[in-house]
């Protein structure tokens, strides 16, 4: 009976190792993949593109409601384990739900190399995404200008934002990480532009639950600081809050 119940505990706890081993391993994995996003997300035109679609294929695109995001790795979802937790499929699910399920189509790119290389940034990478005709476009820059220039990055970001002059609706947010000159700068080139605004440091700087880094330590300080679940779901809920008012004056 003993040796019985040694092997069956033996079994036991060679399983629970290796299960424990693959889920560190796959969450090493996915840190990994997080951070080589982060650090070389300038090295290409777009490191980042994505689409999602809350439709299930059946409804006519005339109906179709179009999303496009330029932002950095934020906006990529770069630490949610789940891309359905990230900051633009909630909010497009939430848009989807308010009208009536309408199908919504969102558009995601990384574009942080403007971010960092403002003085020569060639908008005609962009000329291909202005065939996509959004509704809404969401500006969510910011993070990684490093404030060396600040009247020359305003002027290159209100010429970016005019580039899509044919979207019915722009939106800039302020940084995540925000800073009372880069924010202003942001808010700024909205009102430059007859864009919205919406100020997104106060997540940051009010509510710490928001960060990654708030239940869970990271050895790259800079991946923890980005927003978790949790702090996604604010980000949509705080842009949701405009787009509201939108459908409710019937903008969109």
């Amino acid at each position: 009976m003993m040796k019985k119940f040694i092997y069956f505990f033996s079994i036991s706890l060679i399983l629970v190792i290796l299960f424990t081993t693959s889920i560190y391993t796959a969450k090493n994995i996915n840190i990994k993949k997080n951070e080589n996003l982060i650090s070389s997300e300038f090295e290409k035109i777009f490191s980042y593109k994505a689409e999602y679609y809350t439709g299930s294929g059946k409804n006519s695109k005339n109906c179709e409601l179009k999303l496009l995001v330029l932002g950095n790795s934020i906006s990529s979802g770069v630490i949610v384990d789940n891309i359905k937790d990230d900051y633009v499929n909630i909010l497009i699910r939430k848009i989807s739900a308010k009208q009536n399920n309408r199908p919504v189509r969102a558009r995601v790119y990384n574009i942080s190399n403007f971010e960092r290389h403002y003085q020569n940034y060639n908008y005609d990478v962009l000329k291909p995404l202005l065939e996509y005709e959004p509704d809404i476009i969401i500006f969510q820059l910011g993070e990684n200008y490093l404030k060396e220039d600040d009247e020359l990055y305003f002027q290159r970001f209100v010429t970016l934002i005019k580039t899509f002059d044919n979207a019915n609706i722009k939106i800039v947010t302020s940084p995540y990480w925000g800073q009372r000159r880069k924010n202003k700068l942001n808010e700024n080139a909205a009102l430059a532009t007859n864009s919205f605004y919406v100020d997104l440091s106060n997540l940051f700087v009010y509510d710490k639950k928001t960060r990654a880094d708030y239940k869970k330590h990271f050895e790259n300080k800079a991946l923890g600081e980005h927003p978790g679940e949790y702090g996604m779901k604010r980000i949509a809920e705080e842009i949701f809050v405009l787009i509201n008012a939108c459908i409710y004056k019937k903008l969109i």
